[in-house]
């Protein structure tokens, strides 16, 4: 009598709920190897170019390294204040000129004044 019962997993998978949770985790799947697989493609490209081509880039390179360096450094850096700033003191919440910033709200706004505060100091002293 109990060889007819099924696992509650085989149970489960029979639901007809199923079949669409797994047909969107398989698409957001493939999504997902396709956006890494065309940032791979575009890294392995860049790399080409930079190692066949560095003669022709490194005036340039020289001449605006704050813009090419600096300012996606910057990006980065203000990016890792605002998470690790959130992750050891909550939720970010401030006011700025008159506005309230909470939630998400909080995060861009401290981002942009943070990236604009590295930026210029890129600039003061480039």
């Amino acid at each position: 009598m109990t060889d007819n019962i099924l696992p509650p997993k085989a149970v489960a998978s029979n639901s007809p709920n199923s079949s669409s949770e797994n047909d969107r985790t398989n698409m957001s799947l493939r999504f997902a190897s396709l956006v890494v697989l065309g940032a791979a493609a575009t890294f392995g490209w860049t790399i080409w170019v930079v190692v066949t081509q560095f003669s022709k880039w490194e005036s340039m390179l020289e001449t605006h390294f704050a813009a090419i360096v600096g300012l996606p450094g910057a990006a980065a850096a203000a990016f890792a204040l605002v998470v690790f700033l959130r992750q050891t003191d909550g939720p970010i919440e401030f006011e700025f000129l008159g506005f309230k910033f909470k939630g998400a709200s909080g995060q861009v706004a401290m981002w942009v004044i943070c990236f604009w505060a590295i930026a210029g100091a890129i600039k003061l002293v480039w």
